[in-house]
């Protein structure tokens, strides 16, 4: 018979949390409230345990009502705002963070209200700063804060500054895993990738057991070109973090680029439980990428036996049939999302929509567009939908929204200072870019067939060709779109600025029989291809042969809609179109490579 005796279950529970045994003593603390008990500290310890278990939402909801009974409970205060962090919720965080302080302050939490202030909005720039100071005040080699006036320097976008905090901050701990971290990302932002490689081996010698500074290895790695240290780092990483889907799947993307026919050996014989269903949805996801219908439909049901409840059996199914061609079935396996489409993720959402629209059903579509459109006005791929459905629809919105007279630019970039001409500049780039392209075979999951495509960020890297390229694609792009009129309402027009900004940038080499298939760029406002070099033959029999389509959507559509616009490339130009505008190239035959710079941008913040 089990004890009931309060002080005995008290005293059992807490000796088990003290050894370290949460899961031992989490019983005997809900037994006792069981019997009725409703104690602060009871609940604190209820907290404790289930935080410990990492069930981060009971915690809360214990430490809550702890709060409740008891409020001047700085330490609880502070658990709340770290588990509000690690949903990205900074308002809830500030707000017990501030509490906690209020409470008793301290120089650590002065540390976690400052960064949580530069988390949640830049206004917060100077109560961030006057937490650092009162730590560096109160203890001046600390590192941490130091830090901190690294990122306050990297808000009011002072490089030097920002780069002489860190570099203070490791020569008094270089240890420090924040500057460590910092660092690296300001070196690989800046496309100094040799020595922001350095700066993360050194983190994974403090943190072994974080996926992401492995992961960020391996491409630090690929943007110097080093295949063999990027593969090892992976399958590492592979091995260590088993669970871990993101790992897994960038494993087998660089394995395929690397021409591994079996790059998702990986995936085979992984354990049949609940934890493994995220790497099982990639691999499902692959399969039917690479047209292995059976194994795919293998993978879902077991998917579906293993998590039935959970979604993603569901969305896996729909993208089988879709890619079987079979639509309506596509449509009916997500037709559970449309009665409560307000629960439903925003990526199974647009699956959804996209399910409709193969079967015409744009008008079913619409409020879930809108929907979507009204949470993330700036989504490229949501508007690129709504192009859909609205041509579908023969909505006259469509040509106000996809206005290629209006939106479409083709313009020769400005010559480059020490150059002659355009020739010669393209000519020295090739060659350049040439040896950026170290894989054998296209990106996995890009919209590139037939060709390659160079690792990391093209024009961030510390190359002065490239760099040049680099101003001379600003300076046109400032000149084209300069006139560009505001329209509010418009998703390019209503977002026009003074000034733009790359936020994305690579280099294809397109081979022959080569091409894009179509798609839209999510991360920009207005996207482009700059042709460097193009085969004397391209055009053969058919007269658009290696020419840029736009209007033709990335969707498999029962009734499909053609392009609509046709753009010949030459070389030395820039093509210029909105990010969410469906585009991708006609096949071409010959024995020259196509090579073309891509980036987005985007209007620069103020």
């Amino acid at each position: 018979m089990s004890n009931t005796n309060p002080q005995v279950l008290l005293n059992q529970g807490m000796q088990f949390l003290q050894a370290g045994q949460p899961e031992k003593a989490l019983p005997l603390f809900l037994q006792l409230e069981q019997l009725g008990l409703k104690d602060a500290r009871l609940f604190k310890v209820i907290g404790g345990s289930y935080e410990r278990l990492h069930r981060w939402s009971e915690a809360e909801q214990y430490f809550e009502r702890s709060l409740a009974l008891l409020p001047a409970q700085a330490e609880l205060h502070n658990a709340i705002a770290r588990f509000a962090k690690r949903q990205e919720d900074y308002v809830k965080a500030l707000t017990h963070y501030r509490k906690a302080m209020d409470i008793q302050p301290t120089p650590e939490r002065d540390l976690q209200l400052g960064l949580c202030c530069l988390q949640q909005s830049p206004a917060l720039t100077e109560e961030a700063n006057a937490c650092f100071q009162r730590l560096l005040n109160h203890q001046p080699d600390h590192a941490d804060a130091m830090t901190g006036m690294a990122r306050i320097a990297a808000h009011n976008q002072d490089e030097a500054s920002q780069h002489q905090w860190l570099e203070k901050a490791l020569a008094q701990d270089p240890t420090c895993v924040m500057a460590l971290s910092d660092l690296a990302w300001w070196y690989k932002e800046r496309g100094e990738s040799q020595q922001a490689l350095g700066y993360f081996e050194r983190l994974r010698e403090r943190r072994r057991e974080d996926p992401d500074v492995w992961e960020s290895i391996a491409l630090s790695a690929l943007d110097i070109g080093d295949t063999s240290k990027a593969l090892q780092a992976l399958e590492q990483a592979n091995q260590r973090f088993a669970q871990h889907a993101g790992v897994a799947k960038l494993y087998a993307a660089l394995r395929f680029e690397l021409g591994d026919e079996a790059y998702l050996s990986h995936y085979h014989n992984l354990p049949k439980t609940e934890a493994f269903v995220p790497q099982r949805t990639e691999h499902a996801a692959l399969l039917i990428k690479e047209k292995q219908f059976e194994q795919a439909a293998e993978v879902i049901e077991e998917i579906r036996s293993i998590a039935p409840h959970q979604r993603q059996w569901r969305s896996l199914q729909s993208r089988l049939f879709t890619a079987q061609n079979k639509f309506e079935q596509a449509a009916e396996v997500l037709a559970i999302a449309e009665a409560k489409w307000q629960d439903v993720p925003d990526p199974l959402l647009e699956q959804w929509i996209g399910a409709l629209l193969a079967v015409n059903e744009f008008a079913r579509a619409q409020p879930l567009i809108t929907a979507l459109i009204d949470r993330n006005p700036h989504d490229q791929y949501v508007w690129a939908l709504q192009s859909v459905a609205w041509r579908q629809g023969g909505d006259e919105r469509y040509h106000w929204l996809c206005d290629y007279d209006r939106l479409v630019r083709q313009q020769p970039i400005i010559v480059p200072k020490g150059y002659s001409d355009l020739t010669s500049f393209n000519q020295a780039l090739r060659e350049t870019l040439f040896d950026l392209h170290t894989m054998q075979r296209n990106p996995l999951e890009q919209s590139l067939d037939g060709g390659t495509q160079t690792a990391g960020t093209l024009l961030a890297k510390p190359i002065p060709i490239i760099q040049s390229l680099r101003q001379a694609l600003l300076q046109t792009m400032q000149q084209t779109l300069g006139d560009l009129p505001f329209e509010q309402t418009h998703p390019t027009l209503g977002r026009v600025g003074p000034t733009l900004d790359f936020s994305a940038s690579w280099s294809v080499r397109l081979n022959s029989a080569g091409f894009h298939h179509a798609h839209i760029h999510t991360k920009g406002w207005y996207s482009s291809a700059y042709y460097v070099d193009l085969p004397r033959d391209m055009e053969g029999d058919d007269p658009h042969a290696g020419w840029l389509h736009l209007g033709q959507p990335g969707l498999a559509l029962q009734q499909p809609l053609a392009a609509e616009r046709w753009i010949k490339p030459e070389p030395g130009t820039l093509a210029l179109f909105p990010s969410f505008v469906w585009h991708g190239t006609q096949p071409f035959h010959s024995d020259e490579a196509r090579t073309t710079v891509a980036f987005d941008v985007l209007p620069k913040k103020r």
